[in-house]
């Protein structure tokens, strides 16, 4: 009978042991499962906060890139705009037109800088053609512009004329009359009258050659912008696409 209580003694010793080991067990398992679900959340977390500073960095280069890009497509409508203002404001011409061209040149040099490797042929052809045309341009500025002051002088030039024959004849009265008999006056007289009437066929010349120039120049701005209309929406369009977020 003794021995039996020890060995029943020592079955439940057995039982609670391995219980005891058992519960030890299902808590380390525990416990990693524990440690494993945080290493998860730690990575869940430390993923997503990686995630937003990458999406926040992509957001402020397109950003960037964003007022990069209006900005070179805003100056080269200006250049194109103000080239039209040589027919309406010439003395301004030189002053606006160097102005433009580099502000120009500055803004398509910064999208040059920034925007995708793929895209940069499309960029420097577009600025090289628009160079080129101003260039091609340039020329006929200038022939416009020496009609234009060309025209000026003349205009001036006949209208001091009008002024000398206006006061000789009100310091000549009688001569309007034809009662002027004096061989000095009536000399005089055919002297200015001449020079007026040279005036006015040096006047009607110079408007001649500013008309043409002013129709050819009025033409070659309209080339400006249609021979570059491609190369313009290609541009815009490359810029455009590299705008597009992916979320």
């Amino acid at each position: 009978m003794g021995f039996n209580f020890i060995g029943v003694l020592m079955d439940e010793l057995v039982t609670a042991a391995a219980t005891i080991h058992a519960a030890q067990i299902q808590a380390y398992y525990a416990l990693w499962a524990a440690v494993i679900g945080a290493i998860g959340i730690i990575f869940a977390a430390w993923y997503a906060w990686q995630s937003g500073i990458k999406l926040q960095q992509h957001n402020n280069i397109i950003e960037a890139k964003r007022e990069v890009y209006l900005d070179a497509i805003t100056k080269y409508q200006q250049l194109a705009n103000d080239l039209k203002l040589i027919t309406y404001a010439p003395d301004k011409f030189h002053e606006v037109y160097l102005s433009n061209k580099k502000d120009f040149l500055i803004s398509i040099n910064k999208v040059q800088l920034i925007c995708d490797k793929a895209n940069e042929y499309v960029v420097l052809d577009f600025k090289n053609n628009v160079d080129t045309k101003i260039i091609e341009l340039y020329g006929f500025f200038e022939e416009f512009l020496e009609s234009y002051y060309s025209l000026i002088g003349f205009k001036e030039k006949l209208e001091l004329a009008n002024k000398d024959l206006n006061n000789f004849l009100t310091e000549n009265p009688k001569l309007a009359q034809g009662r002027v008999l004096h061989t000095g006056i009536q000399l005089s007289a055919t002297k200015i009258q001449n020079e007026l009437a040279e005036s006015r066929k040096e006047y009607e010349a110079a408007k001649i050659g500013y008309d043409f120039n002013l129709m050819q120049i009025n033409e070659k701005i309209q080339n400006f912008e249609a021979d570059l209309i491609n190369k313009y929406n290609n541009f815009c369009n490359i810029l455009r696409a590299e705008l597009k977020i992916v979320n």
